[in-house]
């Protein structure tokens, strides 16, 4: 059975920006992202140096790589646009 995540609509989380709101996805993405890459890089230490499948484990990290890039870019984005009370929201992971 899979789990199915329940976003959290409390009073704080509603009260909190857009822009604050914003933050903590790219946050969240960057989370995915490590995770991709960190079982791509446990795929390329296991598979044969010559296998075919090797490849694809660097078709993948090179996506993930480009799709960090441009996380980056959108947090740095982001951050710049927020004030001192989104900033504090998203700290205060009010944006959950």
């Amino acid at each position: 059975m899979a789990h199915v995540l329940v976003p959290d609509f409390t009073d704080a989380a509603l009260a909190a920006t857009p822009h604050a709101r914003l933050a903590e996805g790219v946050h969240d993405i960057n989370n995915q992202l490590a995770a991709a890459i960190l079982a791509g890089e446990c795929l390329r230490l296991v598979l044969p140096a010559h296998s075919p499948s090797q490849q694809y484990v660097d078709k993948i990290l090179r996506a993930c790589s480009q799709a960090a890039r441009d996380s980056r870019r959108l947090r740095d984005d982001v951050t710049a646009m927020i004030g001192p009370a989104d900033r504090a929201a998203s700290d205060r992971g009010l944006c959950r």
